[in-house]
């Protein structure tokens, strides 16, 4: 037989080869060339590009890897071609890269949802020569690979790996992971099995030949790996848990590849929910019983287990890595251990027997990782304004300064007395209550106490529950009975809505969260579980009240429970649905939760409170076979809690209030409620002067703000204001500072992200002082963070992205005399730094790493409203305010105006000099004199105006009307600037022009009168230029206003064609083609540009060039340009060098005819644009 094969063989390592089969016929008709005609041979099925795992393992010795690439299936013995379509089985083919239209059509890309079906050539032809990759040094950031990629439709594009803490297109975001989301394309490393279950061992708990592996997974994928772990140094032990079309498998190795155990549940789970998955598996080492098991239960089902008996084997087996959602390339996979491919999903528990692993926290490293995103957060969970970040399955609060809890609720203190990790909470401004831990009580938390009976306070007046914490209950799944007493505080508040208990999966408030709880409402006792599918409910008859001590007895077998109280009758229920596993990983709360917020319980019976009264004899078992024990590890004993007291003791007892205050107790917390006027532990110290509660009040007036001080107190007065209680007011030219003052201004800020350049001047009386700070948050602990200070009269500039703070010091001391300005400009760019002040510059170099800067605080200049919440990285020694002036600052180009009403907030900012004179009244270095109306301006003898603004040279111009006059100061002369559509010395010429010459300070700016009408998913644009120069800008779709505007551009960079586009993603995609010279022939050049989405293609003279697609997974798909065309440059005074930051060198010199947008009939009218210094370009054409 011949078989004749064309193969394009791909460069990807055989371990990450998907496995491609193409299974012809059973029955081919094959023509042998050694007979005179033509006779049918029955065969067996011919295999293209790989073997079904079958066939693999039955019938072929030795390793067998599968083709990776492309196979067009030419002739078996004169038959052919062969098709893939007609292939009777196949498995993971693709279709090859398709040829691609390499000639402009005049036709309009066809709308569609799904893949963008871009234009087709007038003219078919063959395909053109390969098209250059999009790959570029650079590229992807934070040490992210670049891989080229050829997609179904013919574009090219990229895909940036990023390593573990970093995702986004270009892996330029630095994130926190708290719930793992995989694409296909990820992986994350955590430490071997072997090294859990040593941990394990070493905690002292109780070892066992059995290992059970908890899983919390939510996909709607039909196959992927999600678990993988193997033996190390190439053993044969492997564990391998995946999906085949939805249904959880396992594969599991018991020391050789003939013993492969195997289990599936028969159902599937790819529901897009999270479902529970359960492993266990018994290894065939010191086995007495010698035998090898695997057992997997999923979403509630009855587990499955496959077992195989043998003799044990004698030596110690030790697992490598456990990879969740993928294997790395780099890592060898077990030939017996099926398919692996990539998982997309979200995996959330991840439990190795009674020891939870948090999987970020413990990766060894991972990547393309991200957080499983649905927008929980959109219903703003988070009070005092904290700030949300959520998934479809947990979300958590970063909570401000001095705020804390799950939603942010509690109110925390500044400075904590609390003795032995008790909660503290601010009863005032300057008094706390520290909330007792378990096993502790008295003011501070100091004293000890044996708790036999727990008592247990409800809610106290701060919010916080009384409860006790223990260790998950194991082996809880299918069968539980609970006993226990309870004694009630009262017969009121203690009746109704309280919790008694409470286990679930993580308590996240979520529909279908498992759970398990007990509690009383109205005076009955309510006992509710959800097994997965709805919520079984028992509410007990009323509590007999004259019972001193109540008795529950409760259980539950598969999905039947039953409740009995005291001495009334039996009653059970049977949960809906046909879940019968209860999957929970929570720790066993016991009279409370540990933030008492209802929305964190799961839905369904939520009770409102905590427990009020004793809780005792608490016993559990989950078998019918075994004894009750008490909840805990060790047995009986709480890994934590709070305000919980001994049943029957009064720590009031043990304390005295004094100047008429009352003793409160909660549980084992205790505190003196003060009278009027008087505060502290035991009500000895008198309430503060600044206090609301004073009397009289003070006198700050016009918004200041109070301090107190030893001998009375002074006033913080804001902007604008001054004296001794703010009753003055003041104007601001050139502010100045006083560190014992507390002086500040702040200014809302704009964007740095990418780039920072900060010009400032000073004087200052201090040499130590902050200049200029912002920060990601207010906080020690601040995130991101950029300060300029002085340190003992040093400059230095310090700066944070978040993986290390950069040091940056002038090599000279400022003059403190409060009469010598100083110049001082500092920034960066990425993460290369430098600073120069009054012209001597150092530099830090970049280096691996973050390079954006995320701030979101105010900027802030003299000082910050708190110095304490500075992080301490951001300066050398004690954050202190600057004392002394500054007259300018400019950030990225754009002045801050430091004056009384500019600035967003301030305090306690004087005048320098304390006249309307400033250093930015007068312009062009004139001198500023106080006049009893104002002020007036002495101006150098080539400037003229009310403040010095304009050149003498151009005060009595003849430049026309919306001429630009320009001083030409070297001949005591002027020249004219002209608008667009005039032309002569004096711009008093009209002219027309239909092509459009540019001569380097030339720009036109074309407002699109279509713009609201326009389709932003598929724009074109098309035109002619001519040009003699190597670089240049033609065109910039795009407002360009800052880096965060979306654009296309077009223009010349080393003599060849460069496009660059940006949808949203903040970071350029470059597309340059360097196969034609596109200069210096002395020709028109037609150039097009069609976005259809995320899909760019580029024509040069009608041949396609360049085909991107530069985000296949479609973010951001819609060009936002605002209605702005810029064509050969930007308005006068705006390089394009920094408008574009670097992407183009120098304004455009040539000439541009035929400007299409998108398909209009009728091409732009550039005459009624606007612009400057453009010419008519048609002579000599």
């Amino acid at each position: 037989m011949c078989l004749f094969l064309n193969l394009h063989r791909q460069s990807m390592v055989p371990c990450e080869a998907e496995l491609s089969i193409l299974k012809l016929s059973s029955n081919t008709s094959i023509t042998r060339k050694f007979w005179s005609d033509s006779h049918w041979l029955k065969t067996g099925p011919i295999f293209v590009g790989g073997l079904p795992h079958r066939y693999t393992t039955k019938q072929i010795s030795g390793p067998v890897y599968n083709f990776t690439g492309c196979i067009q299936v030419i002739e078996i013995n004169n038959a052919g071609p062969f098709r893939f379509s007609d292939a009777v089985e196949r498995n993971n083919v693709d279709d090859c890269r398709i040829p691609v239209p390499t000639h402009l059509s005049t036709a309009f890309p066809v709308v569609s949802s799904d893949v963008p079906q871009l234009p087709e050539p007038v003219v078919s032809s063959q395909i053109s020569s390969e098209l250059p990759s999009v790959c570029q040094e650079g590229l992807c950031h934070n040490g992210g690979t670049c891989h080229p990629l050829s997609l179904p439709t013919g574009a090219t594009s990229f895909r940036c790996d990023c390593p573990l803490h970093f995702t986004g297109r270009f892996c330029e975001k630095d994130t926190t992971l708290f719930f793992p989301s995989f694409t296909g394309n990820s992986y994350l490393e955590l430490p071997s099995l072997t090294s859990v279950s040593e941990t394990r061992t070493a905690s002292g708990q109780e070892t066992s030949n059995l290992t059970t592996l908890y899983l919390t997974v939510k996909t709607t994928s039909l196959n992927g790996t999600i678990l993988y772990t193997s033996e190390r140094n190439f053993g044969e032990q492997f564990l391998h848990l995946y999906l085949v079309e939805g249904k959880p498998t396992v594969r599991f190795s018991c020391g050789n590849s003939q013993n492969i155990l195997t289990v599936s549940i028969n159902q599937s789970i790819s529901k897009g929910i999270l479902v529970p998955i359960t492993v266990s598996y018994v290894l065939p080492v010191s086995s007495p019983e010698g035998y090898c098991l695997i057992e997997m239960a999923a979403d509630g089902n009855p587990p499955v287990q496959h077992r195989l008996s043998f003799s044990p084997q004698a030596s110690q087996i030790t697992f490598g890595s456990i990879f969740l959602g993928n294997v790395p390339v780099h890592e060898e996979v077990h030939r017996c251990a099926g398919p692996i491919h990539g998982y997309k999903g979200c995996i959330r528990d991840f439990q190795v027997n009674h020891k939870e692993l948090f999987i970020i926290d413990e990766a060894l490293g991972g990547r393309n990782v991200e957080n499983c995103n649905v927008p929980i957060c959109d219903y703003h969970p988070c009070h005092n304004g904290g700030t949300c970040t959520s998934d479809a399955e947990n979300w958590y609060c970063e909570c401000p300064k001095l705020y804390t809890g799950k939603l942010c609720q509690f109110v925390t203190c500044d400075e904590n007395p609390c003795g032995n990790g008790a909660t503290c909470f601010p009863k005032s401004n300057r008094d706390a209550v520290c909330l007792c831990p378990y096993g502790r009580s008295g003011i501070l938390c100091s004293e000890a106490i044996n708790i036999t009976q727990p008592s247990f306070s409800g809610t106290d007046v701060f919010g916080y529950t009384s409860f006790l914490a223990y260790s998950t209950i194991p082996n809880i799944t299918f069968y539980y009975e609970f006993r226990l007493k309870f004694q009630l505080a009262n017969h009121d508040s203690a009746l109704q809505d309280n919790l008694i208990f409470f286990t679930g999966q993580k308590g996240q408030g979520l529909n279908g969260d498992d759970f398990l709880e007990l509690g009383l409402r109205n005076g009955r006792v309510v006992y509710s579980y959800n097994l997965g599918s709805g919520t079984a409910t028992i509410i007990s008859k009323a509590l007999d009240l004259t019972l001193h001590i109540h008795v529950i007895h409760l259980g539950r077998n598969l999905q039947k429970g039953w409740l009995k109280v005291d001495d009334q009758k039996n009653k059970t229920v049977t949960s809906p649905g046909r879940l019968v596993g209860l999957n929970v990983f929570s720790q066993f709360y016991l009279g409370g939760y540990r933030e008492y917020t209802p929305e964190l319980l799961p839905k369904g019976p939520r009770f409102k409170n905590g427990f009020q009264g004793c809780i005792f004899d608490v016993q559990v078992r989950t078998s019918i076979n075994q004894g009750f024990k008490s909840p805990g590890t060790p047995e009986g004993h709480p890994n934590s809690g709070r305000n919980v007291g001994q049943c029957k003791d009064s720590p009031c007892s043990l304390i005295k209030c004094r100047n008429g205050g009352k003793c409160i107790e909660s549980g084992s917390t205790v505190y003196c409620d003060c009278l009027t006027g008087w505060k502290g532990a035991f009500c000895t110290e008198i309430v503060s002067v600044c206090e609301p509660e004073h009397d009289p009040p003070h006198l700050c007036r016009q918004g200041g703000t109070c301090v107190p001080l030893p001998n009375g107190y002074t006033c913080h007065c804001p902007l604008g204001t001054t004296g001794t209680y703010c009753e003055q007011g003041i104007s601001i030219s050139d502010p100045s500072f006083r560190s014992n003052e507390s002086s500040w201004m702040s200014f809302a800020p704009f964007y740095i992200r990418h780039k920072t350049h900060i010009k400032l001047q000073f004087q200052t009386l201090s040499p130590d002082g902050i200049l200029f700070y912002t920060a990601q948050q207010l906080g020690t602990q601040s995130g991101d963070f950029l300060c300029i200070s002085l340190v003992n009269g040093f400059t230095q500039l310090r700066y944070n992205l978040g993986d290390k703070t950069v040091i940056l010091q002038a090599l000279q001391k400022v003059r403190a005399n409060g009469n010598t300005w100083h110049l001082l400009k500092a920034g960066r760019v990425g993460n290369e730094g430098y600073l120069d002040l009054d012209g001597i510059n150092i530099t830090q170099k970049a280096s691996p790493g973050m390079n954006v800067l995320d701030t979101h605080t105010d900027f802030f200049v003299g000082g910050v409203s708190s110095l304490n919440l500075v992080n301490s990285m951001a300066v050398e020694n004690e954050p202190i305010g600057f004392t002394g002036c500054i007259r300018e600052i400019v950030i990225n180009n754009r002045e801050l105006k430091l004056t009384a009403t500019d600035p967003k907030d301030g305090a306690n900012v004087g005048d320098c000099d304390g006249t309307v004179c400033g250093y930015s009244v007068c312009k062009n270095n004139a001198t500023c004199q106080v006049e009893s109306s104002g002020f007036s301006c002495s101006c150098p003898h080539e400037w003229t105006g009310t403040t010095c603004e304009q050149s003498v040279h151009c005060s009595q111009n003849m430049c026309g009307s919306q001429a630009l006059c320009i001083p030409q100061p070297s001949s005591f002369s002027y020249t004219c600037v002209c608008a667009l559509g005039w032309s002569g010395k004096y711009c008093d010429r009209k002219i027309k022009f239909y092509i459009a010459k540019f001569v380097g300070n030339s720009y036109i700016k074309y407002t699109d009168s279509y713009y609201r009408k326009r389709d932003l998913w598929y724009s074109r644009i098309s035109l002619n230029f001519t040009t003699n120069q190597t670089e240049g800008l033609i065109a910039w779709i795009g407002k360009s206003e800052d880096e965060d505007n979306d654009f296309l551009a077009i223009g010349i960079a080393n003599a060849t064609l460069k496009v660059v586009v940006n949808l949203g993603e903040r970071i350029s995609v470059p597309l340059m083609h360097r196969k034609y010279l596109t200069c210096c022939d002395g020709r028109w050049h037609f150039v097009t540009v069609v976005q259809n989405q995320t899909c760019i293609k580029v024509y040069l003279d009608e041949e396609l060039i360049l085909f991107e697609d530069i985000d296949p997974q479609r973010k951001y798909t819609a060009l936002n340009y605002g209605g702005i065309c810029y064509f050969g440059g930007f308005e006068i005074g705006r390089k394009v060098n920094v408008v574009t930051t670097g992407l183009f060198q120098k304004e455009f010199i040539g000439k541009i005819k035929d400007v299409v947008l998108f398909q209009d009939s009728k091409k732009i009218q550039l005459m009624n644009a606007e612009g400057y210094n453009v010419y008519d370009g048609n002579s000599g054409n």
